[in-house]
């Protein structure tokens, strides 16, 4: 499992040497409007949409799922990664027990991403800004059993603390359990 991070990272690398197609939407569009269309109480939203209006443009291809592929800073997309990474919970219908290995392996899994991806690299710039933008645009999705744990980042509003957490102190940062945490 840990050297899937390893090929995933080398994925997102060579994605984001690829310079986007010009008609491809501008990222910055494709998260605003996923940020007005989010449940979130005025003060956030306009706190995530004042973190994205100071984030940079790009031309790099942002992937997001394929059928929301995008043109934008490459350190978006290796956000948005990171945020599926560290917090998914496996879909419905997941063992139990596979559910524990997942929980137990999702930091060192994400941790492994991050070494990977950042080989050679300066640690990407505005990641934490991007990390609070893609929280806020992931409230667009509905998934109620994100909705607290993903409210509750945004009111914390930074994330090294975050990154480094073990699952089981999730509650301790929000009050959520780590069952209650986001899905895929």
């Amino acid at each position: 499992m840990l050297s899937l991070a390893g090929t995933l990272a080398t994925a997102h690398r060579a994605v984001h040497r690829v310079t986007a197609p010009a008609e491809l939407p501008a990222l910055r569009d494709v998260l605003a409007d996923r940020i007005h269309d989010a449940v979130l109480p005025s003060d956030l939203r306009g706190f995530a949409l004042g973190l994205l209006d100071d984030l940079p443009d790009g031309e790099r291809l942002f992937h997001g799922d394929w059928a929301g592929a995008a043109r934008g800073d490459a350190a978006a997309d290796h956000a948005r990664a990171l945020l599926l990474l560290r917090w998914a919970n496996p879909l419905p219908g997941t063992p139990p027990s596979s559910r524990a290995l997942i929980a137990a392996g999702r930091s060192m899994l994400a941790r492994r991403y991050i070494r990977a991806y950042r080989r050679g690299l300066p640690p990407p710039p505005h990641l934490d800004s991007w990390l609070l933008v893609h929280v806020a645009a992931r409230l667009s999705e509905g998934i109620p059993a994100e909705h607290a744990l993903l409210t509750g980042i945004l009111q914390q509003g930074g994330f090294r603390e975050w990154i480094e957490t073990p699952i089981d102190d999730y509650e301790a940062l929000t009050g959520v359990t780590a069952g209650q945490g986001l899905t895929t």
